[in-house]
């Protein structure tokens, strides 16, 4: 996992921060989109939690990465990263698909139309 947050170009797209409700015991955090990688950062640009889901083929992205700072571990960050990549899917009409070992367990318990 990188070490800062993606470096904001032309094509990144920087999302509202989310509540501390979100993550918890954290303050406030900023989401960045980049290239079909999705970052969690603290204020100080340290990456807190990233999930990558490259296009493997035309309207299908294979989730490929997962993961979470330790701070973070064991409060359900891991599937609110799995909910927004499901998210982006439903708005850009995109199948799932998984060669992450996390993304492949979250599906087999909460299975999505989406995920193949």
């Amino acid at each position: 996992m990188p070490t800062v947050c993606l470096t904001k170009s032309k094509s990144a797209k920087s999302l509202p921060k989310a509540p501390p409700s979100v993550l918890p015991n954290k303050p406030m955090m900023k989401e960045l989109l980049l290239n079909h990688i999705y970052q969690l950062c603290d204020e100080e640009g340290h990456v807190l939690a990233e999930i990558d889901f490259p296009f493997v083929k035309e309207k299908t992205i294979e989730i490929t990465h997962t993961v979470v700072d330790p701070s973070l571990q064991g409060q359900g960050i891991a599937g609110k990263l799995v909910k927004k990549v499901i998210e982006l899917a439903e708005e850009n009409d995109w199948t799932i698909t998984a060669s992450c070992s996390y993304a492949i367990h979250y599906f087999e318990k909460f299975p999505h139309p989406r995920y193949h």
